[in-house]
């Protein structure tokens, strides 16, 4: 077994000057938001993609929706446990590099064009035409954002919203959901699952302003 790991760690060695002579960064990476990642202390923003910002809302069905938590989550799922090889493809006005990721070997598959294919995120158009024709394909299907309306995130930085946007019902914060078995279940912010879920009241789920409120109407604590 030492032998083995003494073999795979030789391996890596005698490969990293050569992926860092063509401008690779490789490692495990850890998501910062949905166009976003840190490999080795070192910040890096997808090239030629843009996605809602973590405290960005958006509408799904006619209901509100956090799309920036959604987008950073989908890309943590993405990426999962795999090793991220960024190619660089230059640097942005805040000094991070610009990459192209890939998932499991350099040439695995492509983090930037799946956030865009799924809907997570936009086609930077000022900056490539590249994957304009994965954005137009989520709007046809109709996936992620596409699914309802959104402030494109450039304009969200520059303070656009939607009338919608933050549309919660006073301090009634409580999610009450019902699952396809008809149970029901209610989310506490900071819950695991609070900012995933969207309350559908044309499905009989509802907002509740304490959890006693909630128990009452026959609804149970989300397990976490």
């Amino acid at each position: 077994m030492r032998l083995l790991a003494a073999l795979a760690l030789a391996a890596f060695l005698a490969a990293a000057p050569a992926a860092l002579a063509q401008g690779t960064i490789a490692g495990k990476a850890r998501v910062i938001d949905g166009n976003t990642i840190e490999i080795t202390r070192q910040e890096i923003r997808l090239y030629g993609i843009d996605a809602p910002e973590t405290e960005q809302n958006c509408t799904a069905r006619g209901q509100p929706w956090t799309c920036g938590q959604h987008a950073s989550f989908a890309l943590g799922q993405l990426i999962g446990r795999n090793w991220v090889y960024c190619h660089r493809r230059g640097q942005d006005a805040a000094g991070r590099v610009l990459a192209v990721c890939n998932l499991a070997g350099a040439t695995g598959p492509e983090v930037n064009a799946s956030m865009v294919m799924h809907g997570y995120a936009m086609a930077d158009r000022q900056t490539t035409q590249e994957y304009v024709p994965l954005e137009d394909q989520a709007r046809r299907l109709r996936r992620g954002l596409w699914e309802g309306e959104f402030v494109p995130p450039t304009g969200w930085r520059l303070g656009q919203r939607l009338a919608t946007e933050n549309n919660r019902p006073g301090q009634c914060l409580i999610k009450g959901s019902i699952r396809p078995s008809g149970l029901r279940i209610y989310h506490v912010p900071g819950g695991r699952y609070y900012d995933l879920e969207r309350v559908e009241e044309a499905r009989g789920e509802r907002w509740f302003c304490s959890e006693a409120e909630a128990i009452a109407a026959g609804w149970r604590r989300s397990l976490r």
